[in-house]
Order: structure tokens, then sequence, then C-alpha cells
């Protein structure tokens, strides 16, 4: 009898005998006689079972002889043909490992698993496959003709055939080989060990977990059980095989040749009376849209559904009649550590700690799935670690959610493989929003496509491909377009697909499909490649929209615009004509799929290249209403009128003045603080200072758009290396909309605020270089609310605006921009520019008409911090100087100068944080910011800052690095980290080099490599603005700014980053090679690496190992007097070793290095 003890450690064979021996007439197979499932089964006895398998393997023995060293035998019979599980357990006991490939494999895919396997023997039945004289033309193997089924069950006893392996002598023996889909490549053989079937059977002493029980509490002793899965696929060995074994089941299979289709679950439905059912998703799906069908399961038990996604709106429908169970698996591993989840959660997936799985997060939402090895685990419940024995994690790449609410229950979102990445850098995870489509009657399968292009577009294979001739493209567009919608609503924004972008597969061409006939993506899209690239270049240039716009009047051009932005914005209501577009929606995807369908609309109605050209997302952007918009598609149409993204100073003055005249109207013991905008770059940094004023900050309320501000804080800190831990009672998150009345909040939670508010840091603004001036309307707005909150506020609350230098960008002062407001407008200002410029000009308005307490900082370039969370935080890849660097790698020159940006005077984040508060009147006097700096509380004129304005006029500050330099002196720097090859240009020649990359990649470049083509305009800008750079900005808060960037300060970093304390026998700083060379980065000090000896004791002869290399030495040369003097003090002056760090150092070894270099300081 079995006891608890041998569960896990039992073989299938011996499991076999046993029960011939002792329960001879249960009944382990009915096998289909018929394709007419009602002319009844065969049933299969123990005993006649157990002596089915002896004959096999005497019949083998008689051919082959007996097995040494488990030889390997291959077969391929037909679709349900028992002689699959007869041969298997035949080979085990003959001294054999049988070998079973996909029919459904190309010859190359199975000559590589032939070969890999080192199969010499294959065993053919009477049906042949027809590959067989094309795999024997490309590998010799002995082949044998194995016996009919009915002869191999013949019931006159045999001899049986002895196997007397303990487990513990067979664990590590071969059950069979499979091998991998294929899906990246040719397909790998895997070997299946006894000890990983043994996790199977181990499954059922998993105890409950969150109330879940393993899922194989669903088997009782002689279920009638089917599997739709083939015999030679992982799932139905487990489930035909394995669980007959293991759980003592009574299994159906289907009539020989037959697949496994709606029609014949539907008879075995009628004609048996099977309690478990596992079934590929595709037919669930098809049970689930059958009522009829889906009736016949209420007396099932449970319906198991495994091997891909299934769609939930259509399998949800079969729960009402029977409960689905969704299992997830690998060959490598089996159904490793599931449960059996609540009946309402059957889409979820749920996994026993004991599976070591842990799902990592990569994304919002989205969690990569790994194994980690736990040692005391491995043996019984850790299957994929039999397969990968030296193995500590893996990565299985399949990508998951949380459930929102419940603990430990996963959905599948498709796999890293599926991604899309666009050509912008975008990616979409594709598997969600093809499952819905899928769900439509018509449609067969469907895949997204996009990666190397702009935007997403959706293949379609349809059920019957002939409704294209008969309904019509239109129609089944139209039937098809409400799951398009319901798909575009769950996706993210750059998923989105739209109705011009959706095209139908060639009859002659169906997708190809792996044995669980779900898709296979890749080589689908390999088969499609040429449709795929025809399909976007014809969208390029004729767009499936371009038809329908009609150009010939201002009233159909606007008509026109209208058709286009209902297709784009179907869930929008009707747009008036000066409506803002990017209010109503309008994003960058929507701006290119306009832009595109009129730019093609226009080569229709023979106008030139050229002013077709210019009709961009970006001129869409610089016409930001439909009135606009048509206005300037006409006179480009019939007066030659190329309009440039720069207004007219009219236009330019009229705006201006109507957002002055709007948003000034109607202005006559701890602090606590409003931030706006926290969980941005610089905002982050905001927090942390602030939360670091622990004696004059006591409450910070964190306002942002997004709806869980804390979620995406604590998500921005962790990446960034600061704090995520904040105590409600001194850090709040508070979703708002400043641009609505009362910042859209419950009045009681607004009066709360006005009621506790001491200051105002207003940092939230978005950072959009395309839009125009008036689409920042509602962030325009937002500061009139902040002004109108200050004036109420019981505590008369400091407002503290945080500003660019790009409002003064385009001044050309005799000497350095004043602090101070300006009112000179001009049409160089980009939109972004502009609207911070108004919204100065509205707060200095405020200053003079009420006396409401408000100052502004203009800031400038930010770059990465250097103290504070600099092992986490980084310079955003994003921004304009990474990106620079980046394009020029790709480039391979890089510019000598930088046109009107060629001034360096950034910030380091972290230190601007502190600056920022410092200047709001934040930080007391005496207390320490968060990068230990002391806080000076200078404002403009000596009036501390956050005191009430009293020269009613407004405080202005720049906040830029007052020790500038030119981008000449980075530039040997930069191009010694870039590499040898890099070429020195000037910046024309630059533009030059990026504008020609730009005009050959067109669509299908991958802008990660190339980014700089992303911010062309803006880079190009830089080159018009070069004979306006202004010489510098006075910096009136200068001590504000110097006590943070002050000698003293770097003379304590230096020493706290380049001195241990060797008396404590310890190194301090730094404790890794990391901070080794953040430093050296924040002193100019130039590092690199090269290959030294290896002179370690075990080292080869000759043997080098690659080393970063710290030139201490420069830092003679620093600017700094104080480390100058740092080095004369202690008598090295210039001479300051180079320490030479391997990058593969031991800890031991890095802190001895530093240890002897300290001793020499």
């Amino acid at each position: 009898m079995t006891t608890l003890k041998d569960y896990g450690r039992r073989l299938v064979i011996t499991i076999v005998d046993e029960m011939a021996r002792n329960n001879p007439e249960r009944v382990v197979y009915s096998i289909a006689t018929s394709h007419d499932i009602s002319k009844g089964l065969r049933d299969i006895n123990a005993r006649d079972f157990a002596n089915a398998v002896n004959r096999t393997a005497w019949w083998l023995e008689s051919e082959l002889g007996k097995g040494s060293l488990f030889p390997t035998v291959g077969y391929i019979g037909p679709h349900n043909d028992f002689r699959y599980i007869l041969l298997l357990l035949a080979c085990i006991k003959a001294g054999y490992k049988a070998l079973l490939p996909s029919p459904r494999n190309s010859i190359e895919a199975t000559v590589a698993v032939l070969n890999a396997s080192r199969c010499d023997i294959w065993v053919s039945p009477e049906e042949q496959p027809e590959m067989l004289p094309q795999l024997l033309s490309r590998r010799s193997m002995k082949v044998l003709d194995i016996p009919k089924t009915d002869e191999l069950l013949k019931t006159e006893p045999v001899p049986d055939y002895p196997y007397n392996k303990t487990f513990q002598e067979a664990a590590g023996d071969p059950f069979c080989v499979l091998h991998t889909s294929g899906s990246t490549g040719l397909p790998k053989p895997i070997v299946w060990k006894n000890s990983l079937l043994g996790t199977l059977g181990a499954t059922r002493l998993l105890p409950e977990t969150d109330g879940r029980p393993p899922w194989t509490v669903i088997f009782d002793e002689g279920d009638l059980f089917y599997s739709a899965f083939p015999l030679y696929h992982g799932a139905g060995l487990i489930m035909n095989v394995l669980i007959t074994a293991f759980y003592g089941t009574s299994n159906v299979i289907g009539p020989m040749g037959v697949l496994s289709t709606i029609d014949l679950v539907d008879s075995l439905a009628d004609h048996t009376n099977i309690k478990v059912w596992s079934i590929i998703p595709s037919i669930v799906d098809e049970i689930g849209e059958t009522p009829s069908i889906s009736r016949k399961f209420a007396s099932a038990k449970i319906i198991i559904v495994s091997g891909g996604p299934v769609t939930y709106a259509s399998a949800s429908k079969a729960t009402r009649n029977v409960r689905i169970l969704n299992i997830t698996g690998t060959s490598e591993g089996l159904f490793q550590g599931s449960l059996l989840v609540e009946r309402e959660d059957w889409i979820y997936f749920s996994f026993h700690p004991y599976a070591g799985f842990d799902f990592r997060k990569i994304d919002e939402g989205v969690h990569e799935h790994w194994a980690v090895r736990i040692e005391e685990r491995v043996a019984l419940h850790q299957g994929i670690f039999h397969t990968f024995p030296d193995t500590k994690q893996l990565n299985f790449k399949d990508l998951y959610a949380p459930h929102p609410t419940k603990p430990n229950l996963w959905i599948y979102r498709g796999r890293m493989d599926d991604m899309l990445v666009l050509s912008n850098g975008e990616k979409v995870r594709p598997v969600a929003m093809e499952a819905i489509i899928n769900s439509h009657p018509a449609v067969s399968s469907c895949l997204m496509v996009g990666t190397g292009y702009t935007m997403t577009s959706l293949l379609v294979e349809l059920v019957f491909p002939e409704l294209l001739s008969t309904t019509g493209h239109e129609a089944i567009l139209d039937s098809i377009m409400e799951k398009v919608h319901t798909a575009n609503a769950i996706g993210s924004k750059q998923a989105r697909l739209f109705r011009e972008y959706i095209w139908f597969a060639k009859p002659g061409k169906p997708f190809v499909r792996t044995d669980k006939n779900t898709v296979k993506r890749r080589d689908t899209i390999v088969l499609c490649e040429k449709e795929i690239e025809q399909f976007y270049k014809s969208m390029e240039e004729y767009g499936n929209l371009a038809a329908n716009i009609d150009v010939a009047s201002l009233a159909t051009i606007s008509k026109s615009i209208h058709h286009l932005l209902a297709i784009a914005l179907p869930a929008t209501k009707e747009i008036g004509p000066d409506v803002d577009l990017l209010a109503a929606g309008v994003d960058s995807l929507v701006a290119f799929s306009i832009s595109n369908s009129l730019r093609s609309a226009l080569g229709k109605h023979n106008v030139s290249e050229e002013r077709k050209l210019a009709v961009t997302p970006r001129f869409v952007y610089t016409h930001p209403t439909i009135s606009a918009l048509t206005k300037a598609l006409y006179n480009l149409v019939y007066n030659n009128i190329s309009c440039s993204a720069e207004t007219s100073v009219d236009l330019q003055r009229k705006t201006v003045d109507r957002f002055r005249a709007k948003y000034t109207a109607g202005l006559g013991d701890g602090h606590t603080v409003i931030l706006t905008g926290s969980t941005g770059s610089l905002g982050s940094y905001l927090l942390e200072s602030l939360v670091h004023q622990q004696h004059s900050v006591k409450k910070i309320y964190c306002l942002n758009r997004t709806e869980d501000g804390k979620a995406k804080q604590t998500a921005a800190g962790e990446s960034r290396g600061l704090t995520t831990d904040w105590p409600p009672q001194r850090v709040e998150f508070i979703q708002v909309d400043v641009s609505k009345p009362n910042f859209g909040l419950a009045r009681e939670i607004y009066n709360t605020l006005l009621e506790q508010t001491t200051h105002i840091i207003h940092n939230q603004w978005p950072v959009n270089y395309n839009w125009d001036i008036a689409s920042f309307e509602p962030h325009v707005r937002g500061v009139r609310h902040l002004i109108d909150f200050a004036r109420n506020s019981n505590h008369n609350a400091s407002l503290f605006f945080v500003s660019s230098v790009a409002t003064v960008s385009h001044l050309k002062p005799d000497g350095a921009v004043p602090e101070k407001s300006n009112y000179t407008l001009t049409t160089k200002l980009n939109g972004y520019g502009s609207a911070k410029h108004v919204s100065e000009l509205i707060l200095d308005d405020a200053v003079a008409l009420s006396d409401v307490n408000t100052s502004v900082c203009r800031v400038g370039q930010i770059a990465g911090p250097v103290l504070r969370g600099s092992e986490k935080g980084m310079w955003g890849k994003h921004e304009w100087v990474p990106t620079l660097i980046a394009s020029s790698k790709y480039l391979g020159v890089l510019p000598s100068t930088l046109g009107s940006l060629n001034r360096v005077d950034w910030i380091p984040v972290d230190l601007l944080a502190d600056i920022l508060i410092q200047l709001a009147g934040v930080a007391t006097n005496g207390i320490n910011g968060v990068n230990g700096v002391n806080g000076a509380g200078i404002a403009r004129n000596g009036t501390a800052a956050g005191s009430s304005t009293t020269t009613h006029t407004l405080p202005v500050y720049h906040a830029v690095n007052p020790n500038a330099v030119d981008w000449a002196s980075l530039v040997p720097m930069v191009a010694n980290h870039l590499g040898r090859s890099i070429k020195i240009v000037s910046w024309a020649e630059w533009m030059d080099a990026l504008q020609n990359s730009r005009d050959s990649a067109m669509t299908a470049l991958s802008l990660e490599q190339n980014p700089a083509l992303k911010l062309f305009h803006f880079f190009d800008s830089v080159t018009k603005a070069a004979e306006n750079a202004i010489s510098g900005l006075k910096n009136s808060g200068k001590k504000a700014v110097d006590a943070i960037l002050n000698p003293q300060k770097i003379d304590v970093a230096f020493q706290k980053f380049t001195r241990p304390t060797v008396g404590a026998g310890k190194t301090i700083f730094p404790t890794s090679q990391r901070d080794l060379k953040n430093i050296g980065f924040h002193f100019d000090l130039s590092n690199h690496t090269r290959q030294v000896p290896d002179n370690r004791p075990n080292a080869k002869p000759g043997a080098t190992r690659t080393s970063n290399v710290i030139k201490w030495q420069a830092a003679a040369q620093a600017e700094s007097k104080s480390i100058k003097d740092w080095i004369r003090k202690n008598g090295l002056h210039a001479e300051i070793q180079t320490l030479e760090v391997p990058e593969d150092a031991t800890k031991e070894e890095f802190e001895e290095i530093l240890r002897t270099a300290a001793t020499k300081l």
C-alpha cells in the first residue's frame, strides 16, 4: 500500500506492474474504436495494459537486443495512437528512451532534434509519416515496423518483462525525450527524468496556502478523464500517462487519426460520463460560445485548460455550467506548484511557495516570472531544477499582472518575446488586446505587429476568408471594430489600433500554429514579413483613409478632419472647431495618424512633395484646433504658404494677453508644504529634501495628477535609491487637477489645505516641446488657481514657481540676463517656454495687483545626482545631454560645440532640490539639508524667502551653476568615454550627420541606438538659436546656491570618498567600484579601463584582467582651490597615485587597494 513517504518517489513503470498485480480488473484506458463515438469505447484493464507493455518490450528486444545507456528510439504515429504510450513504457523496460517529435515540425526542425538526441533508431507505424523518407535522407537510422495496436493489445499473456530498479536507482534515468516548441529558433530536446516526474506525484503533499489546495485534489481514483492534447505533447503525456499512474484515473483516448475538435468533444460529452476534461484553449473558447454544448458539461467536475492563453469573454460563459481550472506549466518543469483557485477567479493562476516562483516587477502592473532554487524543496517540488540541475534561478520570460486585491493570484500577460518595440522606443504588450479581438466569431486569430514602425497594426486571419469577397472589407471591419475599441480601452496608449491599420491575411497563407493550435508569433511574422513591409509602405505613401479626405474647400477640409478625429477618438463626443485637440485626446499616435492621412490626401491632389512633407505630427501640434488645422492645410494647398512652427507675433501677443487677462482677473510652528509634481525626476528629489527638513517641515502634501500617487512615488523612489517609507502623519498623497476650481477636490479636503498650508512649491508641468502654447492653457490656468489658493489661505501661503531658463533664452543683453521679470515677447520660444513665460507674467501681475506672496526660480539644465541616491539615480536617458552622447556614439562623431547650449552651467538634481527648498523659504537657517548642507534661506535683495513680499515686484532667481565652463572643456572626457574611433566635428557637421541618419532611417530605425532623432527639432532649434545665445544669467541668490556648491562642500565630499579610515581597520568610503567611479566623474577626473596582469595565485601564466583606472592625480588641475590645498597639505601635490581596480575584484581585494592608497595619502 502506498504511504505518504512514497509520494514523489514512485516510478511510473513499476506502478503499471503493481496495478496489474493488485487490481487487475481496474479499467485504466478506454479507447475509441471508431470515428463515431456512439459505437462505444474499448476498455483496457490494468492486467491487459501491463501485458501489452511487456509484449511491446519483448518485441523491441527481439529487434534490437537489450538496450545499454538508453539509446534513442524515435516515433511519430497517427493522432491518438495508443502505441505512443505502449512504446514509451516498453522502451523504459528494454533499456531505451523514446523520442516523440511533433509531426507539425518542419523537416529541418525534426532533423535538428534527431541529431541533438543522437537518434539512430526509428519506429514506424503502417501509416508512415510523410516526412520519413526526407528524414532518412538527412540522417541514417535503423527503421522498425511496429505491430498494429490490436496485435499489441491481445489478451494472451506474455512473460513479464523484468524491471527491478528502485526509485533511488532510476531517479536519474530518462523517461522519454520531448523538445522545445522552437518558437525562437530550432527546437531542442528535453529529457524527462524519473525524478522530474516524481514532483508531479508529490504535488498532493503540498499544504494549503491562502486557502487554496494543490490542483491535483480534483482527481478521485476511478475518475473518467479525457485530454485533448496529443500524445507526443508534454501535456498529453502528463494527463494520459502520469496522472493515470499517480492519481488512479481512467483515461479516454479518442479515435486514432482524428484531431481533437469541438465536434469530437461534443460527441464525447453525449456518449460518455467524463468527469475531468483537459482541453486546449481554443476548444474551451468554442464551448463557452456554444450554449448547447456548454450545458452538457453540467455533470462534469471540472475543465482543465492549459497550453496557452484562453479568451476570458468566451470561456467565462462556460463557467455558468462547469468549473474551470486554468493552469500553466512547462515541458521542463511540468505543472510546478499550481494551486486550485476560487471558482470566480478561474482566469488567474496561483502557485505554492514551495515552487520558488518569484514575480519581478519590470513595469507598472507587469511582472516577469522567475524560478528561484530552494535546496530543501528541489527534490519534491521544484521540477524545473531537475531538468536544469546546475541553475540557481531561471527566467521563464512569461509576463503576469497581479490581482488588484487578492494575494498570490496572477493573470497571464504574454511573453517578453511577444513584446513589440516601436520605432520611438515604446514597448507594446499585445496578448491581452489580441485575446479580446480573437473572441469575435469571424476572427480565427489576429496578430498585432509593428516592431520597428511608428504605429501598431493588426493582421487578422478570418475563420472564413471568403467573407472578404461576399460580405465586403468595410462591413467586416465595421463588425470587428467594437472588439477593437474594447481592446484599445484596456491597452496602453501607444498600443492603440486605428481602423486604417487593420488588415487581413491572405487566404492562402494561414497563420503558423503549434500542436496546441495556438499561433506561433515569430514564425507567422517571418512568413508574412513581405506583406507587413508592403502594408506599412502603402500606409506611408497612400494611407487607407486618404480617399475620404476632400481638400476642395475650407468646409470640406474641416469635414474631413472631423471624420478623421471621429475614427481616431471613437469615445470622444463631437469636437468643436475651436476646442484644443490635445485637451480632446489627440496625442502623438493620433497626431501621426491624422498627419499621415492628410499627407497622403495631398499626394492625390497633386500637391508638391515639399509641401506634402510639411504635414507632420508637429503640423498638427502647431495648429491645435480643427479651425486652425483647416486653415493651415488650405493655405498649404492653395496659397503655397508653408506654415512653420512659429506663429505670428500678433497671434502670440493675443494669446499671451488673453492668458494674462484671464488669469489675473479679480486679483487684489513648522511649515506645511504643498508640493505639486512630486513623482517626476526633480519632484522626487524635492520630496526627499523636504522629508529631511525634520525641524522646519511638519507636513507635506504631494499633489499629483495620478490616481495612486503613493504607488507611483514609491516606484520613483525605489528606482532612484530614495526614501520610500514616508510617515503618513508627515506625507500625504492627493490626486488633483489644478486646472479645475478647488483643484478638483471635495470642498472639505480643499478647506483643510487652505487652513494648513504655509508654502506651495509648484513643480508640476508637462515637458513636451511639440505642444503649441495654446495647448498649455490648462496648466497656465492651474497657476491662476494656485494664486487664488495662496491668497485665500489662512497663513498667506507663499507660492514658489519652478520655471525654466527657456523663458529668457531669446534675450540678448549686454551682460548676463537679469533676475527679474521678462516683458520681451518673441516667436522664437517653443510652446513650453512660452507657457512658462506667460505664467511668470501672470505671477508678476499677481504680485503687483494683489500683493500675493510669490516668487519664481528659473531652472537651467538638470544633471543626474551625485550624492543623494547616486547609486541608483542617473541622468534621465530621455534628456538632451545623454541623448546627444548616445547618438554621438551611434553616429561616430561628437560636436566640439553645442550652439546656443555651449555654456555648461548644469546642476545635479539632488543638489538643485536643496537649493530650491531654501529659495522657497522652507529650509530653516542652520538646519541641514538632505545632502548635509546648511540651509541658507537667502532670497533676492536679502529678503528671506517665504516672507511677505513688500516691494510689489516679483522675486526671480536663477538656479544655474555659478562655476560655468564651455562644452569644449568636457569634450576630451566624453570622447575618451565613447572610444578612440570617435571624431570631433563642428556643431553644423554633427547636425548634418544626424540629418543624414534621419533621412536614411525612415520609420524602420530603432531609436534606442540613435535617440537624438526623437529630439531633432529641439537640436535644430539650437542651430538656429546659436547667434542669440545668452552670455549667462545673473545669480543674485548665489549665496543659497553656493551653500551647496561651495569649495568646502566639495572638499568634504572629496575626503569622504577618498580617505578611508585606516585606523579603524576598514574602508568607509567608497564602498564599491561604482562609488569610486561616481566620485571620479563628479570631480571631472578621467577614468577608463585597461588590461592589467592577473597576479592572483591561481591565475594562468600571462593572464590579464580588466581594471577600472581612476587617475586621481588629475585632481591637481581641479578648479577648486580647496582641493588643491588639500593635495598640497598632504604633501603629494600632483603625484597622487593612479588606482587600478579590477572589474572582477572581490570585496577583500577592493578594500586592500583602497587601504594601500589611503596609507600613501
